[in-house]
């Protein structure tokens, strides 16, 4: 073994500058550890914003829709003239929801393609309508109630509504109630639902041609913008021309 040599503690090998031709410090290699390249830095952050918000709006004007509700079967929940938004979907949808349908086709010739209506009931529930003992004041009409059994259910219950509609449904409505002897009574099939409009004595509904097939929902209501919010002129700015329902 050789033996230990206090000079060798001093003693420096060479370098070998051939091996270090080709050697280039991180600060020039990579913008990112370089100070003077926070510009650089600023300007990857904001094309990555703007990426980000450009693919959110494509997502977003895709699964949603912007529509302009006509007449004045949703009063007051919905007035005429009102934007609302609508997620593009048929799922979800339960008692109380809003929807947009596609109107019969004779409707078109009129102007109307989309049906605006609340889901009363849904596939398996019992629907009956229930003249009362109320008269309508200066008439011979009566009011009716509309009664709700839950699928799988044989109890009828009220469905109170008197907060959500404008005028309540009456022996004048879009059906004839003596037809059934006052009472009228409908089990809604699967995959179907039973819509009826806020404005009892002015809608086009169920009443008129029974319930309608999920698969002519085109959209379920998800909020109702403000009339000449700021809200209202970006959505139409960003969708263009609304869809349009109404009757």
């Amino acid at each position: 073994m050789d033996e230990f040599n206090e000079n060798n503690l001093n003693t420096q090998q060479p370098v070998n500058k051939t091996s270090c031709a080709n050697y280039v410090p991180m600060a020039q290699y990579n913008p990112f550890y370089r100070k003077k390249d926070v510009g650089t830095i600023i300007m990857f952050c904001l094309l990555a914003a703007v990426t980000i918000f450009m693919f959110s709006i494509l997502i977003f004007t895709n699964t949603m829709s912007l529509c302009l509700v006509q007449q004045h079967s949703m009063n007051p929940t919905i007035v005429d003239g009102q934007f609302v938004m609508l997620r593009n979907s048929n799922d979800n949808i339960s008692r109380g929801t809003i929807i947009t349908l596609e109107a019969p086709a004779h409707h078109h010739n009129r102007g109307v393609r989309l049906f605006i209506k609340r889901v009363v009931a849904t596939g398996g529930d019992t629907i009956q309508f229930r003249q009362t003992n109320e008269q309508v004041a200066n008439t011979s009409l009566f009011y009716v109630d509309v009664y709700l059994s839950p699928s799988g259910s044989n109890n009828f219950e009220r469905v109170c509504e008197e907060d959500i509609i404008l005028t309540r449904m009456t022996t004048a409505s879009n059906f004839n109630l003596n037809l059934y002897n006052g009472l009228f009574s409908y089990t809604v099939p699967d995959d179907r639902v039973f819509v009826l409009g806020d404005n009892r004595g002015n809608s086009v509904d169920s009443r008129n041609y029974n319930s309608f097939h999920l698969s002519a929902v085109t959209g379920r209501m998800t909020s109702i913008i403000r009339q000449g919010s700021s809200r209202e002129r970006f959505m139409l700015f960003l969708f263009g021309r609304p869809r349009q329902a109404g009757t």
